[in-house]
């Protein structure tokens, strides 16, 4: 709370006179901090716009309210605010958990977070109003908000709200935006699901704010007005030129609209950037999947997936994928499969910066590097690693190498770095497509849970003391001789589920070498391997030490070092021990454990948490999905 200067003067009974004031003005019944202090009333919620209301306009956008001044009392520090299953809705949910996300809005204040535990949530009508919050999952499918098919689940003005690590499903409104409503402000939905909404406009999302998607599926959504009017089956993008749309690593699957827009209905007059975004299976009734009826909207498609979308008219379709009246720029994009025909629409803007892909010859690729008439082969939207669906690319994929490094994402949707040589010709070029085919999959040790082990003693086989946060981690020996063992972790998720492993090399760098160099006096240098953790938790602890590895000393690293990269290969039998959903570790540690000399000999690496990347544990995987 903002207090006020109490200004002291040589006077002491000046200043008892100004001290009395104060306290009274405090301790009055009509001082303006009590109630907002204790959170206030509950801020009323929004009525839903009529049936009979027309689609709004950009002008038509909420004002934004203004933000408590700093003159209001407040609380200066924001607090994380606990939802359980298992909770009541009493006191302010800091100290133990209430049991709905509603109650424990009104309980917060500007930028508070409130962590959601795994679980099912009947939440309705979660309605924030000039209040900017954090939601907080456990994860996507451990934590699901459910609005019971009654009423939308959130409803946003004018907040700047984030969404993570959750589920957003069965929302229902015969308004705008069955899962969320934005109007105003800004909205960050990360790693999240938003599914089985329906509402008359935006069956899963109505965004008419700043709006910021990444890694998010968009699925099973509809909108259910009767007269063929409702848009925007898993998305209704509404802004103005004021606002920011950003959509990067999404999945748009199985939606459907009675009118237009079975995926994205774009309206208003903002760029909308759309990255690494699959876009499949949806239907509209007769005007594509993604859709810009308005002239208004500019949509950037850079390394998208837009596929096997249909229309439900019996009396024809429009375009199965693209309907524009607009304006559509492309790059690195394959639009194919959809209904026919793939691209339609009055708009003589579609600008295309090269190598597209289109099945058909219908999306006005006609720019360097453009494949027309050309089947992509892409495989059925599977779990392919990262947090969405992708199609993969078959090997003899023409869309394999065939993009443009120079108007290319940096990543592919499931966050695997591009360009990688996928046609094994030696150069490596991105492919069309938000999926990159490789060979090549490169993981640095994370520094938070990598680190060296020290022996508790001489001959004790366990760990006494660690160091998680060393910018090098030793193996050899100490002045005492206890022996150092070193842990490195590798995220390795991002690998498809079905990835089939043909080669894998550890790599390491030396820092500096202490005392004698262990490899003339303690042996090889092992390499131990964990499918998942060494210990009881991912983090770094003593008993990782002597953990029972899945497979110990698969193989010694070579005293071979080139430029101070030691390197090995590691065998196919220990192709089974690297976690394809989860973690991988290693521990290095020479085959003796000291050399009895009382002085340190040992050897330094780089860890995961030097500064530089290029100079930490990388873990090259070469594969390919069957």
């Amino acid at each position: 709370m903002k207090r006020s200067k109490l200004y002291f003067w040589r006077s002491s009974r000046l200043t008892s006179i100004l001290l009395m004031v104060s306290i009274l003005a405090i301790a009055s019944p009509n001082h303006t901090g009590a109630a907002y202090a204790q959170g206030g009333e509950p801020t009323p919620e929004p009525e839903d716009v009529p049936l009979d209301a027309p689609i709004p306009t950009p002008t038509e956008t909420p004002p934004v309210a203004p933000h408590p001044s700093d003159d209001t009392p407040t609380r200066k520090i924001p607090v994380t605010r606990y939802v359980a299953t298992t909770g009541n809705n009493s006191g302010d949910c800091t100290a133990s958990p209430c049991k709905t996300v509603k109650y424990a809005v009104n309980q917060s204040l500007n930028d508070d977070t409130i962590q959601i535990a795994a679980g099912t949530y009947n939440s309705t009508n979660v309605s924030l109003t000039a209040k900017d919050l954090t939601f907080t999952g456990a994860g996507m499918n451990e934590t699901i908000l459910d609005g019971g098919g009654t009423d939308r689940v959130f409803y946003l003005t004018n907040s700047n709200t984030i969404i993570q690590d959750l589920t957003i499903q069965n929302g229902s409104t015969t308004s705008y935006g069955g899962g969320i409503r934005v109007g105003g402000g800004e909205l960050t939905i990360r790693r999240a699901k938003i599914t089985s909404n329906t509402a008359y406009w935006g069956g899963g999302l109505y965004a008419g704010g700043n709006l910021e998607m990444e890694d998010v599926t968009v699925s099973g959504n509809s909108t259910n007005e009767p007269t063929h009017a409702g848009h925007g089956g898993g998305i209704y993008l509404d802004t103005t030129s004021s606002f920011t749309i950003s959509l990067n690593r999404v999945t748009i699957h199985g939606n459907s609209a009675s009118g237009e827009g079975g995926g994205i209905d774009f309206s208003g007059s903002s760029n909308y950037d759309l990255t690494n975004v699959t876009v499949s299976g949806n239907t509209s009734y007769g005007y594509g999947s993604l859709t810009a009826i308005s002239p208004g909207p500019n949509v950037i498609l850079l390394n998208c997936t837009i596929t096997g979308n249909q229309c439900s008219s019996s009396g024809g379709c429009a375009a199965g994928g693209v309907y524009n009246n607009a304006t559509f720029q492309f790059s690195n994009t394959i639009v194919s499969n959809n209904q026919s025909p793939n691209c339609a629409g009055p708009s003589s803007n579609w600008l295309t910066f090269g190598h597209n892909l289109d099945s058909g010859n219908t999306c006005h690729f006609t720019y360097t590097g453009d494949l027309v008439n050309t089947n992509p082969l892409l495989q059925p939207l599977a779990d392919n690693g990262g947090y969405t669906q992708t199609h993969a690319l078959a090997a003899s994929s023409p869309a394999v190498d065939a993009g443009n490094n120079d108007y290319s994402a940096a990543t592919d949707q499931r966050g695997i770095k591009r360009p990688l040589d996928g046609d094994g010709d030696g150069t490596a070029t991105v492919d069309i497509g938000s999926y990159e085919l490789y060979a090549l999959a490169e993981f640095r040790s994370t520094g938070t849970y990598d680190g060296w082990v020290l022996e508790e003693s001489e001959t004790s086989e366990t760990g006494g003391s660690i160091d998680a946060t060393a910018t090098t981690f030793n193996v050899g020996d100490n002045a005492r001789d206890k022996q150092y063992r070193t842990i490195l972790d590798f995220n390795t998720k991002p690998l498809p589920d079905n990835a089939v492993i043909t080669s894998a090399v550890l790599k390491i760098k030396r820092q500096s070498t202490v005392g004698t160099d262990p490899f003339s006096t303690h042996g090889k240098l092992f390499v131990d391997m964990r499918k998942g953790y060494f210990g009881s938790g991912r983090a770094l602890q003593t008993a990782d030490f002597q953990a029972t590895a899945s497979k110990g000393a698969v193989k010694a690293i070579p005293n071979t070092p080139v430029n101070n990269w030691y390197k090995v290969s590691l065998p196919s039998s220990a192709f089974q021990y690297i976690h394809l959903k989860n973690v991988s570790q290693f521990r290095l540690r020479f085959q003796k454990g000291d050399n009895d000399d009382m002085s340190a000999d040992l050897l330094k690496f780089y860890s995961g948490d030097h500064t530089k990347e290029s100079v930490r544990p990388l873990l090259i995987i070469k594969y390919y999905v069957p």
